[in-house]
């Protein structure tokens, strides 16, 4: 599921933006061609939302779905290359091996004192996926004039993909 949504016309004094470049007041009376004294017109702002999919059960993955709204933005490859990595960081973090095991138990045993000495395998894994977000705003996203949101800001539910300013 993949939704793009613009924020609704700002406010100025009562004011409410008019397509046509007017003002209009909460009256409704039309003001053509002209603001409040001081304020500036900012386009609105659009927000596409990578969903989670769910067919992989409990584990986290993101649709592999180029959004509409990034159309002229970013390429397709650039767009999907990202959730690729950010669906493999995941893939890294869930998988249970004989190291993890022996580590919980070690970690058990000792009365989780080992957690203060050692980082936990999952936290390295997150941690290596806000380093990517930021990396990928960095060089793909920010030029572009768009901040990608990680998971993790937003419940593991989706990844946020935002306009910056004015475009």
């Amino acid at each position: 599921w993949l939704r793009a949504m613009a924020a609704t016309p700002p406010l100025f004094d009562g004011h409410a933006l008019d397509p046509s470049g007017g003002s209009q007041s909460a009256s409704g009376s039309a003001t053509p061609g002209s603001l409040p004294a001081g304020t500036s017109v900012t386009p609105p702002l659009l927000t596409v939302y990578v969903m989670r999919d769910y067919t992989n059960k409990i584990y986290p993955q993101f649709e592999r779905v180029y959004p509409q709204g990034l159309q002229g933005k970013i390429d397709e490859a650039t767009f999907l290359r990202t959730i690729d990595n950010i669906n493999h960081i995941f893939d890294r973090a869930e998988e249970h091996n004989p190291s993890l095991y022996l580590r919980n138990f070690l970690s058990c045993i000792t009365g989780y004192a080992l957690d203060l000495c050692l980082e936990d395998p999952y936290t390295k894994y997150m941690n290596e996926l806000a380093e990517f977000v930021q990396q990928e705003n960095l060089r793909v996203y920010e030029p572009a004039q768009l901040h990608l949101i990680s998971p993790m800001n937003r419940g593991m539910r989706l990844i946020e993909i935002s306009t910056l300013g004015t475009i």
